[in-house]
Formats: C-alpha cells, sequence, structure tokens
C-alpha cells in the first residue's frame, strides 16, 4: 500500500499538471520501465522524482509517447 507521502505526492503532481492547461511541456515517464505500479520498496516513486526537473505544463504518463 502506498505511504501517504507517495500518495500526496501524486496528488500534488496531478493537480500541478491539470491546473497547466495547454501549455507546453514535456512528458516523464513514471517509474521508467516499472511504470505505475506497486513500488519495490518505500522511497521507489520519491527517488525516481528526485531525479527529475518537473515544472508546471509537464506530463506525467506511464508509458512512452
Amino acid at each position: 500500500m502506498a505511504s501517504k507521502a507517495h500518495l500526496s505526492f501524486l496528488l500534488l503532481a496531478l493537480l500541478a499538471a491539470s491546473l497547466a492547461g495547454p501549455s507546453a511541456g514535456i512528458f516523464h515517464i513514471v517509474g521508467a520501465g516499472k511504470g505505475w505500479r506497486i513500488a519495490p520498496n518505500q522511497t521507489y516513486y520519491a527517488d525516481w522524482a528526485r531525479t527529475r526537473d518537473i515544472h508546471v505544463g509537464d506530463k506525467l504518463s506511464k508509458f512512452a509517447t
């Protein structure tokens, strides 16, 4: 089960993406090859996000576009 921190991060990312409107952004493939699945450890998605420079207008995806 996802921790509150992981769920908060995902909710914040979705909120930021929804507020961005039609502005140009880049796609981030969530979890790289693992996608939106149960994480192999508690810090997996936080570690993934820490290595990204995500801005308003960027989009999160579970596959490459």
